[in-house]
C-alpha cells in the first residue's frame, strides 16, 4: 500500500484511489504528501463501512471514480489492500463496467498485506499495473530481441574487444536467458543503421527521495549520445511518458521490480526488452551490449573501455582468488539469488542467503546455483539484530548486506544498496573492487563513483 502510494505520487498525472479500512486511511494520510497534487492529481481514500465489509463496495467505488473523474483525474490507480482481497471484491469487471464512461483511464493493483509482505512485491504489482494504462500503437516497434539474436564469438573476458557491437545473444546457462523476451511480430532493424529511435528506461523505485534526481547507469547516456531518444519510466516521470511507452522500440530494464512491466509490454504490445539488471559478468554486458547496438544499428566504439578493462581485470583476479570463499548475504542487498549465481561462478559458496521478496526469476537462479553444487540457506531476515548473531555462527569468510552496527572480525561489505538502478560493467567492478578491498584492508574503503569516468 505504501508503496504504491509513493510511486504514484512520483508520476505527475497520476491519481490513486485507496479502498480500505479507517485504519489504511489513517496510515495512508501519514504518509502522502499532500491529498493534491502539484499537477492535479487527486489522492483518495474510500473507506468501507460495515455494510460494505459484509456485502461488497463494488457501487460505492464505482461513484467515487465518477466523482474523481469529473474533478479531472486523468488516469487513477485503484489500490486494494486487505480487506477487498479477503472479500473477494472483483475491481477487473468493475473497471470493465464503469470504464466505458468515464474519461479518466483505469487500472488496479491488489496489496493486501497478508500475501505482500515486502516492498519489492509491492513495486513491481504496481508497476505490472501501470501497463493496463498503456495506450496501443498501430506501428509496432521493428527490432529484434536482443535476447533472442544469432550467437556471434565473444572476446574473452580478460580482453577489450576490437568492437562492442557484435550480434550476440546471452547464453543460455546465464541467469539472463532465464525469462528470455519473445521474438517480435516483425523482426526488422529498429532504424535505418545509424542510431536513432526510442528507448525505455525501466527504473520503477518506490522509495526513491523526491528531492533527489534519479541517476541512471552508464549506458542511458550512451545510447543518447548515440541518438536513441530515451523515454524515463521512473521517479518524476510524467504520465504521458507510461501513456506513450508501447512506441519504443525497446525495453531496457535497469532493476529487477521493472521486468513484470517489460514482460507484460512485450506480451501486449510486442515491445522487446533487455534484461540488462541480471548481466554481471563482462561475457554478459558484452552480449547484452552487443546486441542492443546491433538492433538499433550503430558501434559503441570505445565508449565502455575503460570500465570493461577494470572488470575483466578483476574478474580475472577474482577467479584467482576467491576461490573457496564463504559468505552470506544479509538484507540490503539488490538481486541477491542473481548475484549469488554470480559469485558461484567464481568458487565462492554461499552459506544463507537472505531475500526480502522472492521474485520470479527467483527460481530460475536456484536452479542454477544448485546446478553448480550449492544449496545454501535461504530466509528472510525480521530482525537483523537477532539474526545476524546466527549468521556468525555459520563462521562466513565475508557477508554482503547492511548491518545496525560494526562487529569485530565480522568482514561485511555494506551499502549494498548502492548498485540498485545500477547495471553494466560499472556495477561489476563496483562489486568485485568493493571485495577486495573490504579482503585487503577490512574496510570497504571511499566507495568509487559509478556514474562517472572508471577509477584508475
Amino acid at each position: 500500500m505504501r508503496v504504491a502510494c509513493n510511486i504514484c505520487e512520483d508520476i505527475a498525472g497520476l491519481s490513486y484511489l485507496m479502498v480500505g479500512m479507517p485504519e489504511c486511511g489513517t496510515y495512508s494520510r501519514g504518509m502522502s504528501s499532500m491529498p493534491e497534487g502539484a499537477c492535479g492529481e487527486l489522492r483518495r481514500i474510500y473507506v468501507l463501512d460495515a455494510n460494505e465489509v459484509i456485502f461488497g463496495c463494488r457501487a460505492g467505488v464505482t461513484d467515487a471514480l465518477r466523482v474523481m473523474d469529473k474533478e479531472g483525474a486523468r488516469a487513477i490507480l485503484i489500490i486494494a489492500t486487505c480487506v477487498t482481497d479477503l472479500i473477494g471484491e472483483d475491481l477487473e469487471g468493475l473497471i470493465n463496467e464503469v470504464q466505458p464512461e468515464l474519461n479518466a483511464r483505469l487500472t488496479y493493483v491488489t496489496l493486501g498485506q497478508f500475501k505482500n509482505f515486502g516492498g519489492a512485491s509491492g513495486t513491481w504489482k504496481t508497476a505490472e499495473a501501470l501497463g493496463a494504462l498503456m495506450k496501443p500503437h498501430v506501428a509496432q516497434p521493428a527490432v529484434k530481441s536482443p535476447v533472442s539474436q544469432p550467437v556471434s564469438p565473444l572476446p574473452p573476458a580478460s580482453q577489450p574487444p576490437a568492437s562492442q557491437s557484435a550480434t550476440a545473444r546471452l547464453p543460455e546457462a546465464q541467469p539472463s536467458a532465464i525469462s528470455p523476451a519473445l521474438q517480435p511480430a516483425t523482426p526488422s532493424p529498429a532504424t535505418g543503421g545509424s542510431g536513432g529511435g526510442c528507448a525505455n528506461a525501466l527504473l520503477i523505485e518506490a522509495w526513491h527521495n523526491k528531492n533527489d534526481t534519479v541517476k541512471f547507469p552508464l549506458i542511458v547516456g550512451a545510447l543518447e549520445k548515440k541518438g536513441v531518444r530515451i523515454r524515463r519510466l521512473s521517479p518524476g516521470a510524467n504520465l504521458d511518458d507510461f501513456l506513450d511507452a508501447p512506441d519504443a522500440a525497446m525495453n531496457l530494464i535497469l532493476n529487477a521490480v521493472s521486468q513484470p512491466l517489460a514482460a507484460k509490454m512485450e506480451a501486449a504490445f510486442h515491445t522487446p526488452y533487455a534484461p540488462l539488471h541480471n548481466s554481471f559478468s563482462v561475457a554478459e554486458v558484452d552480449a547484452a551490449y552487443g546486441a542492443i547496438a546491433d538492433a538499433f544499428g550503430f558501434n559503441w566504439g570505445g565508449e565502455f573501455d575503460d570500465w570493461r578493462g577494470l572488470a575483466a581485470s578483476l574478474e580475472s583476479r577474482a577467479r584467482s582468488e576467491l576461490a573457496g570463499l564463504k559468505y552470506a548475504m544479509l538484507p540490503g542487498v539488490d538481486m541477491p539469488a542473481a548475484l549469488a549465481v554470480y559469485l558461484a561462478g567464481f568458487g565462492m559458496e554461499p552459506i544463507i542467503v537472505a531475500i526480502e521478496d522472492f521474485h520470479g526469476e527467483d527460481s530460475g537462479y536456484a536452479k542454477k546455483l544448485k546446478t553448480l553444487g550449492y544449496d545454501p540457506y535461504v530466509c528472510r531476515m525480521m530482525n537483523i539484530d537477532y539474526d545476524v548473531e546466527i549468521v556468525r555462527k555459520l563462521k562466513p569468510d565475508i557477508s554482503f548486506g547492511a548491518l545496525p552496527d560494526p562487529i569485530d572480525g565480522f568482514l561485511c561489505a555494506e551499502y549494498m544498496g548502492d548498485f540498485f538502478g545500477i547495471t553494466g560493467y560499472e556495477r561489476t567492478a563496483g562489486i568485485l573492487s568493493r571485495i577486495f578491498k573490504l579482503l585487503e584492508t577490512g574496510d570497504i574503503g571511499e566507495r568509487i563513483d559509478l556514474y562517472g569516468a572508471a577509477p584508475v
